[in-house]
């Protein structure tokens, strides 16, 4: 009997072997031709099921692995463990394997048997056997339909190479610069990653959990649980728990999309929590499924695998062929990035990302494209998602903008450039960039403000933008509520400036002197024009009934910071009991909301004290 089993693997394993190397046939084919033999010989009773399971497996591994005609392949994957993720997934999600192997398992002599003695019928022994011909029908049909099909280790290899990367120069400043900008904005533990590419792996956790808590910029350490749980205290305590539970998450939005269990799950799976180097396997590997969401989760097994398996493989082989290079290989792979991936520019595709420096006649992007300036870099980058490019989400990005010292208003600019088209073929420099009358308004050295978008620059430090109600920008700034304007005012100054004001009017750092009447002090449309257009942005200002002590005193009060000085008119960011918000007021219009508070207690500003009192 065994050895006649024997006999019969060995004609099985021979028979794999040569249908594998008939050459009429694909690769789909050949592997349904040995699949429809493994449950024939089932069913027909030539082995058992549990021999076929085996014997399928091992026999498909060796094929698969050790005889295959991908070169490459063999050249890539040479240890144990990355063969058997290799075999592991395209047995589960590429050959349909585990259909097969359910439907043997059906059909063994086993479950035909428990079937028969659940059902208390003799016929009840032939359903195990009617359900694994269909679901080995359904694995097959699911083999020929070939629905996600991902590309041989020859044709990664292929795509990654045909990038001119042996030619960079990984030690330019202007290059590793726009390579440290997309680290910060996609993938922050990149080059803390030294030997791993997704985020299964302790490099990746040591990350999360210790490395990055260690750079966090001070007064920053405070999660966004923290943020979400107190302003949900302040709401309930102004409003309370019904009007929370009603209209809270409206109000509260920017806390609730760092807290949402479902929202985290939907952009692990979908897009999001990939690295740089998931993000590249999937463009330089994945033939054809990528964008039906039924091939999610298939798609994200994938990233997490062959990230490891490709570029861990790649570099090993770099070494062994002496390639130089080898030290710069996560550079190298950042840069391959920026000629494989796509990227879209509120509703214009560019693809891939580097063709929008190309010479104008879609030819290959001309060198010297790292010497272009960070602002565009960064759009390009920020449409890596697909997701529009606007100013409450650029405000979002405040330290990443202050790092690399770039203007927003260039950015959004940038952006709406190159979505209508206008910037097909950059040659102008960053210099020239910056000089262009129609791309930016610079009011004076400390201000920046675009027209067209609410964005501000006040001593090198972003305004978060509030609109529709919404806040967009670091966690610890927002902060609104009852009597809290005066807080939020001293946030915000201590943020813009660097140093907190006092309480008390007689302070060299107030425009106003403590001299100064009631009457030249009280809220009109001309009192409002005479201080304002002699303040400057980033001013707190103060509006009390009672300018004579601390801040405490006085019934009717309130802070506020001056963003801009217009021609007939201010822009304030203010904290209320109702939102905190960026608003335009007229002289009049001041005057009018803000009348009944009664007079000017102080304006300061750090400038102040640079002026003489009888010229202020």
């Amino acid at each position: 009997m065994y050895d006649l089993v024997d006999n019969i693997f060995y004609i099985y394993f021979f028979a794999c072997i040569v249908i594998l190397n008939y050459s009429v046939f694909g690769r789909r084919q050949k592997l349904m031709l040995i699949q429809i033999a493994t449950f024939s010989m089932a069913v027909m009773g030539g082995m058992g099921s549990k021999v076929l399971c085996i014997s399928l497996a091992v026999v498909l591994f060796i094929l698969e692995e050790y005889l295959t005609t991908d070169k490459v392949k063999l050249q890539l994957v040479t240890k144990f463990w990355p063969k058997l993720l290799d075999f592991g997934y395209n047995f589960i999600f590429q050959d349909s394997g585990i259909w097969t192997l359910l439907a043997l398992m059906c059909n063994s002599y086993f479950v035909s048997k428990q079937a028969g003695e659940l059902l208390g019928n003799p016929a009840g022994k032939y359903l195990p056997k009617m359900l694994s011909i269909g679901l080995f029908a359904v694995g097959m049909h699911r083999l020929s339909s070939g629905g996600f099909e991902i590309s041989t280790f020859s044709g990664m290899k292929q795509r990654f190479e045909s990038v001119p990367f042996r030619k960079a120069d990984y030690l330019d400043a202007a290059l590793c610069e726009k390579m440290n900008l997309l680290a910060d904005i996609e993938d922050k533990s990149y080059f803390d990653r030294e030997n791993t590419y997704n985020w299964i792996s302790g490099e990746f956790i040591r990350y999360r959990f210790f490395r990055r808590q260690s750079l966090e910029i001070p007064g920053k350490e405070k999660k966004r649980w923290y943020f979400f749980l107190k302003k949900c205290i302040r709401y309930i305590k102004a409003y309370g728990v019904i009007s929370f539970l009603k209209k809270g998450r409206a109000e509260l939005h920017w806390s609730f999309q760092g807290v949402r269990p479902v929202h985290w799950l939907k952009m692990v799976f979908k897009r999001g929590y990939a690295t740089l180097e998931m993000q590249l396997i999937r463009n330089i590997g994945i033939e054809r499924g990528y964008e039906k969401d039924k091939y999610m989760v298939r798609r994200k097994i994938f990233e997490v695998i062959y990230s490891y398996i490709f570029f861990s493989g790649l570099k090993s082989h770099y070494g062994v062929i002496r390639m130089g290079g080898r030290e710069h290989f996560k550079k190298m792979i950042l840069y391959v990035y920026l000629y494989s991936v796509d990227t879209k520019i509120n509703g214009r595709q560019i693809d891939p990302l580097i063709s929008v420096f190309s010479d104008g006649e879609g030819g290959v992007p001309y060198n010297g494209w790292e010497t272009m300036p960070m602002e565009l870099f960064f759009v390009l980058y920020l449409g890596l998602n697909h997701r529009d490019i606007y100013p409450s989400r650029v405000a979002l990005y405040e330290n990443i903008i202050l790092k690399y010292d770039m203007n927003p208003g260039i950015i959004l600019t940038l952006a709406k450039k190159i979505e209508e088209k206008e910037m097909t073929h950059l040659s102008v420099k960053e210099k020239n960039l910056r000089e262009e009358k129609n791309i930016v308004r610079i009011e004076d050295e400390n201000v920046f403000r675009q027209e067209e978008y609410p964005m501000y620059v006040i001593n090198g430090t972003t305004v978060p933008v509030i609109l529709d109600n919404i806040y967009y920008g670091p966690n610890e700034w927002p902060s609104y509520g009852i009597s809290e304007c005066r807080k939020f005012a001293g946030m915000v100054y201590f943020k813009i400036w660097g140093e907190l004001f006092t309480s008390f009017g007689d302070t060299d750092d107030n425009l106003i002197p403590m001299d100064t009447s009631l009457k030249e002090r009280s809220i009109t449309p001309e009192h409002v024009k005479y201080y304002i257009s002699r303040s400057y942005p980033g001013s707190a200002i103060r509006i009390c009934d009672e300018i004579y002590g601390n801040d405490l005193q006085g019934g009717k009060k309130h802070s506020q910071i001056l963003l801009e000085v217009l021609e007939n008119g201010l822009i304030l960011y203010e904290s209320n009991d109702v939102r905190t918000e960026i608003a335009e007021y007229s002289w009049e219009e001041y005057a009018d909301k803000y009348g009944v508070y009664g007079y000017f207690k102080y304006i300061k500003c750090p400038y102040f004290r640079c002026l003489p009192w009888d010229s202020r």
